[in-house]
């Protein structure tokens, strides 16, 4: 069966494609022709200048010595006017190299003889007197040419050219294959072994060259498969442990949305909630529970220094020992304060926050809607707001407590004496609403970093007291929502809104 051959067009394509291609070698043997070639040239022209130059000098310096040898070879012919004699030294002298005509003439001007070559140049000429027995009988001028310097000094120049470049193709022909052997072939390995380590097989470890440069890049490639290797694996055992922390974290903000839940206890309209963490794990808190029947109502807010998952935890046990609490206080209202559900929290909570590094602030606020008072007491909180209709105008009013410092700050300074917290009893009067907040929502800033506590009282100052706690709270809200105008908050937001009135019910709707 005969192989098929492919057409011609295909095979000077090939070989116009192959003859296009450059590589390390070929651009090597390139240079080093055009450099050798250009110096040879070079040193070829500087020689031939040279050449030239003494060749010139050589042909002056002879044709001043023949014009003299010849003035006094002719002395005595001159003298005697022989013809014959003259012509024939003449002759002799004019047959060198270089010589291209003599003249000889009398001393009365006349032309005795006017010898000339077949060359006619007279770029070079010496003119010497006639003497005989101390008196000027004519004189001698020898004419010389540098052309045939020229022309022999370009032909050797050609002939060195040319074997030069000979020289040099055979030695490029010899040359290049050792190019090929000990340049393109470990160029050729190395970037194989390249493509492999890009592909995802570090352990292909490319083999040493005896080349000094190619070995240094070898080791260098070879030590970032490694490099990359231990990398790739770093980044997979990290991707695993994101993959069981982003678990875990779930987990716990599951268990703390499930704990922190900002659901409305039974009388609805009496209180209305608000809770907005920044991240998922949120480091505020808040919670209401109401006693005896509906008469006492127990609000706490709470703040953990800084967010993330520490905090995130230390909120969890902080509501988990509310929750705990809750049942003992709802059965002894009474009994339990403001003061003492923080000193139980205190020493609840000290070893986390110590653990931690952390403090928190709380404010706890009791309401007996009947007796009209107020227990409160906060651990380093905001103040919580009383809100008072004052014949028609509505009145805004921090509600004063003995300033004392957030749960775990004793730790964090290392103070000795820890004085339990205290309570401090307000009066209510028919219509008064409480709001309690974290600074979450005072702190809360526009684009030109104006902080939201002005507006919060001024909204709650055009507030109608006989709205609802929820519409307060929208009415709060979209105040809060024009000012950031689209900007991120920077803190968790915690509010509550309270209404003391002994009835629940309203005169006018939203």
């Amino acid at each position: 069966m005969k192989s098929k051959t492919p057409p011609k067009s295909s095979m000077s394509k090939l070989v116009r494609t192959k003859l296009s291609e450059r590589s390390i070698a070929r651009d090597l043997a390139i240079n080093l022709v055009a450099a050798l070639s250009g110096s040879l040239l070079l040193i070829g022209i500087i020689s031939f200048v040279y050449q030239i130059r003494s060749e010139d000098l050589e042909l002056r310096k002879q044709t001043s010595n023949n014009s003299a040898s010849l003035a006094d070879f002719l002395s005595f012919p001159m003298w005697t006017y022989n013809e014959v004699e003259i012509k024939s030294l003449v002759h002799r002298f004019a047959s060198v190299e270089g010589i291209t005509a003599v003249t000889v003439i009398d001393d009365s001007g006349q032309t005795v003889l006017n010898f000339k070559k077949n060359d006619n140049s007279r770029d070079i000429s010496a003119t010497r007197d006639i003497i005989y027995k101390g008196r000027k009988i004519g004189k001698v001028r020898v004419f010389g040419s540098t052309s045939p310097l020229y022309f022999r000094g370009l032909k050797n120049l050609a002939w060195t050219i040319a074997i030069t470049l000979l020289a040099i193709l055979i030695v490029v022909m010899m040359v290049l294959p050792l190019l090929n052997k000990y340049l393109d072939e470990p160029l050729q390995r190395l970037a194989s072994g390249i493509q492999k380590i890009a592909s995802g097989q570090y352990k292909e470890t490319l083999p040493s060259v005896p080349q000094m440069e190619l070995a240094k890049i070898t080791e260098e490639v070879n030590y970032m498969a490694e490099k990359i290797a231990l990398r790739e694996h770093q980044i997979k055992e990290s991707m695993r442990a994101s993959t069981v922390l982003k678990t875990e974290i779930g987990m716990a903000e599951t268990v703390q949305r499930s704990m922190t839940a900002t659901q409305g206890f039974n009388t609805a309209r009496r209180v209305a909630q608000y809770y907005k963490p920044m991240t998922n794990l949120s480091g505020d808190w808040m919670t209401v529970f109401e006693c005896d029947q509906g008469k006492t109502i127990y609000a706490m807010v709470g703040d953990v220094t800084g967010h993330g998952i520490p905090q995130g935890l230390v909120t969890m046990a902080a509501f988990g020992a509310l929750q705990t609490l809750r049942p003992l206080v709802q059965q002894n209202s009474k009994s339990f304060t403001p003061a003492a559900i923080l000193n139980i929290l205190r020493s609840t909570l000290v070893t986390i926050l110590h653990e931690c590094q952390l403090a928190m602030t709380v404010s706890i606020v009791k309401i007996d809607v009947h007796s009209r008072k107020l227990t409160m007491s906060s651990a380093g909180h905001p103040l919580p707001l009383l809100v008072r209709n004052k014949n028609g105008v509505m009145h805004v009013s921090p509600l004063t407590a003995k300033a004392q410092s957030p749960l775990g700050f004793e730790m964090l300074t290392k103070s000795v004496v820890i004085p339990p917290f205290v309570d401090t009893v307000h009066d209510l009067d028919g219509e008064d609403t409480i709001c309690i907040f974290s600074d979450g929502l005072t702190e809360a800033r526009d684009q030109k970093q104006v902080a939201f506590q002005k507006d919060f009282l001024k909204t709650l100052r055009r507030l109608d007291r006989r709205y609802p706690p929820s519409v307060m709270m929208d009415h709060i809200l979209q105040a809060l929502q024009k000012h950031i105008k689209g900007s991120s908050v920077t803190d968790d937001i915690c509010l509550l809104v309270i209404d003391t009135k002994k009835d629940s019910s309203y005169d006018a709707v939203a």
